[in-house]
């Protein structure tokens, strides 16, 4: 009876250590990380080799991630560079900095002033001479002719510079009037021919109120006409 005891009580000790080495195992589902587990996980940012990350390029350099910079893969920053390495500068494509040129490769003056056309030179002179006066009124001015005769080189330079004679010939019927001071009044341009208005205009201004003789009468009107030709 004792000896039954005893194998009782030995199976029930033997219970109690396998079940007390039992409980001292964890479960298999909340095993604790292993040391080199714990090392492959970065804590607080870090990488592998245990140093905070900054944002490194791929060269191994920090990234600093500073606005406006445009990094490019290498990890420099992006500054508009040209292909061949340097800052594009709006260069041609030989590299130099393009100056508007043409297409044979000068420059195409596009800041020069356009060539000045060379001034065209004035008419010569024409050729110029007078009618035998006609008198208007019964009397006569004697020395007209010769007054009239020293107005052919001041006509002639009237012509040439208001635009010269439009054809190989021209005329100018010119009027006035002689009172008993000689002088002549009243000048009119009565018709013109191949000669310009303004041309006419100038040889009245030159007749007006020269002195042409004294007349026989008061007063006494004069016709006359100025021919043309064109200087060869």
């Amino acid at each position: 009876m004792s000896c039954s005891k005893n194998v009782v009580f030995g199976a029930v000790v033997l219970l109690l250590c396998s079940c007390q080495s039992a409980w001292a195992k964890p479960p298999s589902g909340s095993e604790r990380p292993s040391k080199s587990a714990a090392a492959e996980e970065p804590k607080d940012g870090k990488t592998d080799d245990g140093k905070a990350d900054e944002g490194k390029a791929e060269d191994g350099k920090p990234g600093q991630g500073k606005p406006g910079q445009g990094k490019v893969g290498d990890g420099k920053p992006d500054e508009g560079k040209a292909e061949d390495g340097k800052p594009g500068k709006g260069k041609a494509e030989d590299g130099k900095p393009g100056k508007g040129k043409a297409e044979d490769g000068k420059p195409d003056g596009g800041d020069q002033e356009p060539a000045k056309p060379k001034p065209v030179a004035p008419p010569k002179p024409p050729q110029v001479e007078h009618s035998e006066p006609s008198f208007i009124g019964g009397g006569q001015v004697p020395k007209v002719a010769v007054y009239l005769a020293k107005t052919l080189g001041p006509v002639a330079q009237c012509v040439a510079d208001h635009g010269g004679l439009s054809a190989a010939a021209g005329d100018l019927e010119i009027q006035f009037l002689v009172r008993v001071r000689g002088r002549a009044e009243g000048v009119e341009v009565l018709s013109r021919k191949a000669v310009s208005a303004e041309a006419g205009r100038c040889v009245r201004k030159h007749l007006k109120n020269r002195w042409v003789g004294t007349p026989t009468d008061d007063p006494v009107g004069v016709t006359f006409h100025y021919r043309l030709k064109r200087a060869p």
